[in-house]
């Protein structure tokens, strides 16, 4: 009850929520977990670069994701 009180308490000017303890961590893994961790182009390229070092198929592991592509994150396997 005391947690439903404070989330119902005024808010900051420019603020609409209140969050309370641990919520927004838990709010972030539900995230990671639907959408996946997105990953920077660059590191994919490292990665792509790392799987033809030592003989393995990025495309087995990543699917269809080219880090090629400008401006896009790698989101995943969930």
């Amino acid at each position: 009850q005391f947690l439903q009180e404070l989330r119902e308490a005024p808010k900051a000017q420019g603020q609409d929520r209140i969050y309370t303890h641990g919520e927004k961590e838990h709010e972030s893994v539900a995230k990671v977990k639907a959408e996946g961790i997105p990953v920077l182009n660059g590191t994919m390229l490292e990665v792509q670069d790392l799987c033809n070092e030592l003989g393995l198929d990025f495309k087995s592991y990543f699917g269809d994701y080219v880090p090629e592509a400008p401006a896009t994150m790698f989101k995943g396997n969930y």
